[in-house]
């Protein structure tokens, strides 16, 4: 592992995700919410918390452990009053098999804008019937009351990524995948404080010579139990400016505008555009949300790392490395836990024999 400047800073959230399950059941206690538990990013949480839901990702240890049919007696599992899968999902029948716990499925419309958002309403009326709630009865003063916290907890994420990408010394790639994994798996009240020191820590550091990784990466892939590996990616010389992943960066994307006239509209009609992930969305969507923009954000390589489970993510990669190579980004498929690729690429770009 790949020692950091500052990853002191973020040992608290790593000790908050190793209690979890006591943290969500003192806030179930206290407040008599019913936890929801998401597999991934597929629909806007907001709505949901604005009822006496609590929606939080499932740690990527336990949806490891329920996909591959290993959760027998996983601590804080009787927590989750339901696990909320994706119908498009390709792992959904391998996580319905795995879990004790009542699973709901959600469906994720293609497209983005109008009819999308209409699609959109129509699985979240879906999902919280199944859950014995009315969407009529969505209270706007609380809908815009948790946005706002979600809208906090997101940019400060923003800002401490975009930070660490002008001084990746300061916190490894595998501080951020822990503080990612805990602004999505604990709810933001909890974190906001902790991401406030990181934020604080990083703004006050002095000034470190930063590494040689002059060309700046985009890596694409799955689930990420740690960073470890993309630590590894950038001492082969690519810096990870941006991701792809599944509980990666990407998840703290939007911000909703709280004084729009509807927000619940608002907050469909800018979740439409999500790029998601390659089971919900197919890869021409996928490039016009995301891949297509790199250029304007200094991205030179995508690095694709190919998924022992997601066949959907490897399926799209070729279709995805031909449109990228003709928007003058270069591609790069590697096969983890290998390195060796990037590393050769990063010496052929930068002249080194």
């Amino acid at each position: 592992m790949r020692e950091s400047v500052l990853s002191f800073m973020v040992d608290p959230l790593r000790e908050m995700l190793f209690q979890a399950h006591t943290l969500i059941e003192g806030i179930v206690r206290r407040e008599g919410k019913r936890v929801a538990g998401l597999a991934c990013d597929m629909l806007p949480v907001e709505v949901l918390s604005a009822y006496d839901l609590l929606p939080l990702k499932l740690p990527a240890v336990m949806l490891n452990e329920l996909r591959d049919g290993t959760t027998g007696g996983q601590e804080g599992s009787h927590l989750y009053d339901w696990i909320v899968l994706s119908e498009q999902c390709c792992n959904r029948h391998r996580y319905e098999r795995g879990s004790d716990i009542p699973i709901l499925t959600f469906y994720n419309p293609g497209g983005y804008g109008e009819h999308a958002s209409r699609t959109l309403h129509r699985s979240l009326d879906d999902l919280l019937r199944k859950m014995g709630i009315s969407l009529e009865k969505l209270d706007t003063a609380r809908l815009i009351e948790m946005t706002e916290l979600y809208n906090a907890m997101r940019r400060l994420v923003r800002g401490i990524s975009e930070m660490r990408r002008e001084n990746p010394q300061l916190l490894s790639n595998d501080d951020m995948i822990a503080l990612f994994e805990a602004a999505q798996c604990l709810p933001p009240a909890l974190v906001i404080e902790h991401l406030l020191r990181v934020r604080e820590a990083i703004n006050t550091a002095e000034n470190i010579d930063p590494p040689h990784c002059e060309i700046s990466a985009l890596v694409s892939g799955g689930i990420l139990t740690d960073g470890s590996f993309l630590d590894e990616i950038e001492s082969a010389g690519c810096l990870v400016a941006e991701d792809d992943l599944c509980n990666g960066r990407r998840q703290f994307d939007l911000s909703f505008n709280v004084n729009a006239p509807s927000l619940y509209h608002e907050i469909l009609d800018a979740y439409s555009y999500r790029p998601l992930c390659p089971s919900k969305r197919d890869a021409q969507e996928r490039f016009e949300l995301l891949y297509r923009l790199l250029g304007d954000h200094d991205i030179a390589v995508v690095i694709f790392l190919r998924d022992p489970v997601c066949q959907c993510r490897n399926e799209q990669i070729e279709f995805l490395r031909v449109k990228l190579m003709r928007a003058g980004i270069d591609p790069l498929v590697i096969s983890p836990p290998s390195v060796s690729a990037a590393a050769e690429y990063a010496r052929r770009v930068k002249g080194v024999s």
